[in-house]
């Protein structure tokens, strides 16, 4: 294990490395100090679901966002474009409709 986890490119690897070891072999904690070398199961157990939960509820906030946009562009007929948020200009080619003057101040 010490091989496998001295192998990994950060400690976030080693901890989830020891995790999975640690449920693969359905090790309690005293079985995980002795043969992982991990000094405090519980909180690295703790630990890890934590930043799954919190990975799982992002994946799902994306998933739900990408849901919406989807059905957003479905309802206007996916009609967005990039000439809808150019200014206007009139026909005489005046800019005076984008905001700029003519005259002198």
């Amino acid at each position: 294990m010490k091989q496998i986890c001295s192998m990994a490119s950060s400690v976030t690897d080693q901890t989830l490395i020891k995790y999975v070891a640690m449920k693969a072999q359905n090790l309690n904690t005293s079985d995980s100090r002795k043969k992982l070398g991990v000094k405090n199961p519980p909180k690295l157990i703790q630990t890890v679901e934590a930043a799954i939960s919190q990975q799982l509820e992002i994946r799902d906030a994306l998933w739900h966002l990408a849901t919406v946009q989807a059905s957003a562009l479905s309802t206007d007929g996916g009609n967005d474009t990039d000439s809808d948020l150019e200014p206007q200009v009139s026909e005489s080619g005046s800019e005076s409709e984008k905001g700029e003057s003519n005259h002198p101040d």
